[in-house]
């Protein structure tokens, strides 16, 4: 899928957070549960109702991370490789330490490589997020 590109390329580089303004959620997360089904890579989608939760094994969901805090702590604590979808995660982008848990997360080189994907429309991130971060568009 040559749309699927520039994820793909995200994937493949040293990138860990980036910004895919896009309303196709249900593409990206189908595209990617078919390309680790073979692999048995990790990736996650997350959202307010359901906190982090497997792609590609619906079945297994994080506890405890349906708030934005949570889930991030719980993706920096992992010692695992990870991709991770957060679903229009707008809402947690006004808090001081959410932002501050993704600054880390750009920095992080301690542990496995953990990709944290931001999908939505209209993230605007704060200026000094919004200068570190990878942003591409997927119509």
């Amino acid at each position: 899928m040559d749309e699927m590109q520039p994820i793909e390329a995200l994937i493949n580089s040293d990138t860990r957070l980036a910004v895919v303004e896009t309303s196709e959620h249900d593409r990206i997360i189908e595209w990617l549960r078919k390309l680790f089904s073979t692999t048995g890579r990790a990736s996650y989608v997350w959202t307010t109702q359901h906190g982090l939760q497997r792609i590609a094994i619906e079945h297994i969901k994080i506890p405890n991370t349906q708030r934005p805090l949570d889930a991030l702590e719980h993706i920096l604590a992992s010692q695992h490789f990870g991709i991770y979808l957060l679903l229009d995660f707008q809402a947690g982008l006004s808090d001081p330490k959410v932002c501050a848990r993704l600054e880390q997360q750009i920095t992080d080189r301690s542990t496995a490589r953990k990709l944290v994907l931001l999908l939505g429309k209209h993230h605007k991130l704060p200026t000094r997020l919004a200068t570190r971060v990878e942003q591409i568009t997927l119509i």
